[in-house]
């Protein structure tokens, strides 16, 4: 028998645990992150299972911090009773419609506030300096460096920026793609506090259910990587984000063939 805390840790709400025995995977608990921004983003993370491997649910009570992530398991492909008690099924079915109500209310005032941002920095604002010549050399000199990577023998050491030069981020699953063709190294950013970073994204996310495996033209030989969805890779990216996990930050190399 294993228990698995996928809420409710470091926390008090959310509360949601996969409890795995020979018989059967059950989810107990199936609730919202409720409080600051930072504890309701994590009810956007991806979930850390595959919900149509689930056999049943079961709700100790109707808060929503116990039930209401429950919509979100079943779009996800659970199609399992929910198991509860009597009063709870009709204080769930109520719970459920209002944070519905509320959660349709905030996004439209998430959207008006991303209208007016845009309007703000839109025709008529003025636009940023752009150094030239010179000055952009002195510029890029003058900016402290903000990206660092891991070195093996110095541990993290400062990228400086160059002149005329921009750093392309490939993405850990670019790594399992190419069978190690193309690396992705450790690295990250240091805050900044003092003047503004530009980050552009050059791809987009591939959907939740997409599987990453090295391209068999690119194996030569056996390959590297075991084939793993996105969603598995994610969720355990975010879930080193919220929680100690005891073990260093997950990366791809994780997901070698023969990797523990």
């Amino acid at each position: 028998m294993k228990l698995r805390f996928l809420g409710a840790a470091t926390t008090v709400t959310g509360s949601q645990f996969l409890l795995t025995t020979e018989r059967a995977r059950v989810i107990i608990d199936c609730g919202m992150f409720q409080g600051a921004p930072a504890e309701s983003a994590r009810n956007r993370l991806p979930l850390a299972y595959d919900p149509r491997t689930i056999d049943a649910i079961v709700l100790t009570h109707a808060h929503l911090d116990h039930c209401g992530y429950l919509p979100v398991v079943v779009r996800e492909g659970y199609a399992g009773t929910v198991w509860t008690t009597h009063p709870s099924v009709e204080l769930v079915r109520l719970v459920l419609v209002d944070s519905g109500k509320v959660q349709a209310e905030q996004a439209k005032v998430r959207r008006r506030r991303a209208k007016q941002a845009l309007r703000n920095g839109g025709p008529g604002a003025p636009p940023p300096r752009v150094a030239e010549g010179d000055d952009h050399e002195r510029a890029m000199r003058g900016q402290p460096p903000v990206l660092q990577t891991e070195s093996l023998d110095h541990g993290w050491i400062d990228v400086p920026p160059a002149n005329g030069t921009i750093v392309v981020n490939l993405g850990d699953c670019m790594q399992a793609w190419t069978n190690d063709r193309y690396r992705a190294a450790v690295h990250r950013v240091v805050p900044m506090t003092r003047q503004r970073r530009f980050s552009i994204p050059y791809f987009s996310n591939p959907s939740r259910d997409a599987m990453v495996e090295p391209v068999a033209e690119l194996c030569d030989g056996a390959p590297r990587y075991r084939a793993f969805a996105w969603r598995e890779f994610m969720a355990a990216r975010a879930y080193d984000n919220f929680t100690d996990l005891g073990v260093e930050d997950t990366q791809v190399t994780d997901f070698r063939v023969g990797a523990n």
